[in-house]
């Protein structure tokens, strides 16, 4: 799901959804550019999945080569708890 489709369906606004983020105000605006389609980084893109309850994916809100990290760690991931 698309962060400002998330949003709109559980009635948050972009202020709303900053504060829970716990974005500053400086930080706030990066969030509308990230709806319009900058990447986020990862740190913010994992804090949105959480925060969304896993209804916005981070690997959809981060550059490519970000996502692609965030696969590998993934797989490293369970790879580790499959090995467990």
């Amino acid at each position: 799901m698309v962060l400002a489709d998330f949003r709109k369906a559980e009635g948050i606004s972009l202020e709303q959804a900053a504060i829970a983020l716990g974005l500053s105000k400086r930080s706030r605006s990066h969030l509308s550019r990230v709806e319009r389609g900058a990447s986020a980084s990862i740190k913010l893109a994992l804090t949105i999945e959480r925060w969304s309850l896993q209804r916005v994916d981070a690997l959809d809100l981060v550059a490519d080569d970000d996502a692609e990290l965030l696969r590998a760690f993934a797989a490293a991931r369970a790879s580790r708890a499959g090995s467990a």
